[in-house]
């Protein structure tokens, strides 16, 4: 893709999707930071980055699940609420839906073990 075939208001979109506050947000209030109707940014989304707008912004929530799950004070039921999950049980089931394993299993696989640091 050529960096300046993408329009600028989907360049600062992608920009804002990036962050922690933006991404929590539903995908209608997403869309609603361009001022362009739902349709056409999900088409140009699709069109310009090769992945759907909800594709994209899961991929992003999933790229904090992970960063925050590096932390051990961060407790699965806190990364949820950040994350604007209705309630940890439905973190869990998205989590384990991408993963294949729970954000526990995951976080525990991450660390390294005693014969990792000899």
């Amino acid at each position: 893709i050529e960096q300046e075939d993408i329009p600028n208001w989907l360049t600062s979109l992608t920009r804002q999707i990036n962050t922690i506050e933006i991404a929590t947000k539903n995908i209608n209030e997403i869309i609603q930071l361009t001022n362009y109707a739902h349709g056409y940014v999900c088409r140009q989304f699709k069109k310009h980055m090769g992945i759907t707008l909800q594709d994209y912004v899961t991929s992003v929530k999933f790229s904090f699940a992970c960063a925050l799950l590096f932390d051990p004070a961060n407790s699965i039921e806190l990364i949820s609420s950040k994350l604007n999950y209705s309630s940890a049980a439905n973190f869990i089931a998205a989590f384990r839906r991408k993963f294949g394993v729970t954000p526990a299993q995951w976080r525990k696989n991450q660390r390294p073990t005693l014969s990792d640091t000899k």
